[in-house]
């Protein structure tokens, strides 16, 4: 492609000596007139950009429908995830919050659901900043992944997922009540 000037005064030249200059090229361009209404344009532009630029984050976040996947494919692309990552282990461990500390949570997490078996684990507190209404009692849902040398716990708000009757051991003790059970062996 080549560039076409017109060379009638010496306001033209000029201007094609910046068009030189700048590597961009045009055909049948009259550089005279057509460059004074780029120049509009671009000034008009330009002025637009003379206030300060301000988004409302919120009404996009309420407006957007693609919320979720935003949120989370930009997160994904700050930390640098790596989309194929083999893990050996991988459990989904049910859990209620029992108590809140100044630096650590204390969940009660259901390890055997068959055997209804539970731990008491404790966790930093930082892991949790994500949810809104942690409170004592907040369903938890802990994804835990490990390979050698690595290990994973993704800490997932319950709501809805964790199934809160799997915590409620008022009937499991009641069939022991009047049977003695509830003495000691030895009498000092």
């Amino acid at each position: 492609m080549e560039i076409i000037r017109e060379t009638k005064s010496e306001e033209s030249l000029d201007i094609n000596q910046f068009i030189d200059m700048s590597g961009i090229t045009f055909e049948n361009f009259n550089f005279k007139d057509d460059f004074k209404s780029i120049k509009n344009v671009f000034d008009n532009a330009l002025s637009s950009f003379s206030e300060p630029l301000t988004i409302d984050f919120d009404k996009f976040k309420e407006e957007s429908q693609f919320k979720d996947l935003y949120l989370t494919e930009s997160k994904l692309k700050l930390r640098g995830f790596v989309e194929n990552e083999e893990w050996t282990t991988k459990i989904s461990i049910q859990s209620r919050v029992v108590e809140i500390d100044n630096s650590q949570i204390k969940c009660d997490c259901l390890v055997d659901q068959t055997e209804r078996v539970f731990e008491l684990r404790i966790f930093d507190k930082s892991l949790f900043d994500h949810i809104e209404t942690l409170s004592v009692g907040s369903p938890i849902l802990l994804k835990i992944y490990s390979k050698p040398g690595s290990s994973r716990i993704d800490v997932l708000d319950g709501e809805k997922i964790v199934d809160d009757s799997l915590f409620d051991l008022g009937d499991v003790y009641s069939n022991i009540e009047g049977k003695g059970l509830d003495k000691p062996f030895f009498k000092p």
